[in-house]
């Protein structure tokens, strides 16, 4: 299928919905962790940081083991028995891990900053934590997906263009 220039293709737009949904399972989870790993913080600094380090990179892991499930069930890597030994894939599985990650962060605070130039608020020198709840205040959650969603099937695109038809990380 010819798409005009500049419109992300079917598959930008399919990784881009899957990973908002990804996206705010990992928001779930976090919100439920966090409190266990505040809580070990005070009782074990080391611990909790590891806790958090875990936490941080948790998402990268989870999408890698997602990616090489999906790649060992469509058989994209010969028989099963040359990825047997590697439980969360290769480095395709690894990128796509670490890629689906840096979307998120990149497009949700790039989600902020376009909803503060439709809404901006004026900002109190004395309440700038309450900036987030400002944003959400000013427009409905269908509206902040949409943005979310196209800013990601635009990072898939452009991804997808520098990696080239048919190219594959190894």
């Amino acid at each position: 299928m010819n798409l005009p220039r500049g419109i992300p293709r079917p598959a930008a737009w399919a990784s881009a919905v899957l990973l908002f949904v990804y996206a705010l399972a990992v928001s779930a989870g976090m919100a439920v962790v966090m409190p266990i790993v505040l809580a070990l913080l005070r009782h074990s600094p080391r611990l909790g940081w590891l806790g958090m380090l875990a936490l941080w990179l948790a998402p990268i892991a989870g999408v890698a083991a997602v990616h090489s499930a999906v790649d060992r069930a469509a058989s994209r890597r010969g028989p099963p028995s040359e990825v047997r030994g590697r439980p969360l894939g290769g480095a395709a599985s690894w990128w796509a891990g670490f890629f689906a990650w840096a979307v998120i962060i990149f497009v949700s605070m790039t989600t902020v900053f376009v909803m503060l130039v439709l809404n901006p608020v004026p900002i109190d020198p004395h309440a700038v934590w309450d900036l987030a709840a400002a944003v959400t205040r000013g427009a409905s959650g269908l509206e902040r997906s949409i943005i979310w969603i196209v800013l990601a099937a635009y990072a898939y695109e452009l991804e997808a263009s520098v990696r080239g038809p048919g190219r594959q990380i190894p």
